[in-house]
């Protein structure tokens, strides 16, 4: 859904013909086609339906408002959709790079790859893995302390014969805060003490994503990206503490030269 519109200038000049009642009856005409639009656009492009206006004023004034909004919203949306498409096949890429090589190659279609995923995913597994995923799902409370990044993975829930659903970032911010174990174990890893400090991390990796093109993956490899970004994090932290202190040794810092109650040259600090 979109969450916003845009208005430019030269378009309210139109304001100034009208009355204060008819300047807010164009408004809620405004506000109520956006929401036409994003039924109809959302989530899939399609033709806008008609729009009747009953008032005479409030029509002429809306038309050309109207032209722009329609432009915007079809562009907007249609931006949407593409970067679910490669949402999707980023998600294929990574967990499925043959059926990814074969929509690339145009053997299958994405749908075709996503189905045969699935299909995959549903195959029974053998006692052994079984027995390991049955592991995974429970580990023993005393690791909590000796957990390292690299072990957060175990703690993203899993369920078993099925496919991992294409999610929002937004909607998988709140799965993963609400996920207590994998909270707790977040907390020790980045030394914090509540989901205020975590939120505001997850905020920054999707500042992170979205420059990428990135708005939509599922809650695996949310996870897996989270947990990479935070480590290269620690790691650019760790460089950049190392060169501050070899520039400190370099070019250590002038001392403050004073004189005591016996006349002599003692440092001050």
């Amino acid at each position: 859904m979109k969450k916003f519109f845009i208005l430019y200038n030269d378009m309210l000049e139109v304001l100034d013909e009208l009355t204060d009642e008819q300047a807010g009856k164009l408004f809620k005409t405004i506000k109520a086609y956006q929401q036409h639009l994003n039924n109809h656009l959302d989530p899939q492009p399609q033709e806008i339906p008609p729009f009747p206006v009953d008032d005479f004023v409030t029509r002429i004034a809306f038309a050309s408002f109207k032209a722009q909004f329609n432009r915007e919203a079809k562009q907007w949306h249609q931006s949407a959709v593409n970067n679910r498409k490669k949402g999707r096949m980023g998600n294929l890429k990574r967990w499925h790079p043959e059926l990814y090589n074969k929509v690339v190659a145009q053997e299958l279609s994405l749908e075709e790859a996503e189905e045969e995923a699935r299909s995959k995913k549903n195959r029974p597994s053998k006692g052994k893995e079984t027995k390991k995923e049955e592991n995974i799902a429970e580990p023993a409370h005393n690791s909590m302390e000796s957990i390292s990044i690299d072990q957060i993975v175990p703690y993203i829930p899993k369920k078993r014969n099925t496919y991992w659903e294409i999610k929002p970032i937004e909607a998988l911010k709140e799965e993963y805060l609400s996920n207590e174990r994998l909270t707790q174990v977040m907390f020790k890893i980045l030394n914090i003490n509540d989901k205020q400090q975590l939120s505001k991390l997850l905020c920054q990796f999707h500042e992170h994503l979205e420059s990428q093109g990135e708005y939509e993956k599922d809650i695996r490899d949310y996870c897996s990206h989270f947990k990479n970004w935070i480590r290269k994090r620690k790691q650019e932290e760790a460089v950049e503490k190392q060169k501050k202190a070899e520039e400190q040794a370099q070019y250590p810092r002038y001392r403050t030269f004073g004189m005591n109650e016996h006349g002599q040259a003692v440092y001050l600090d």
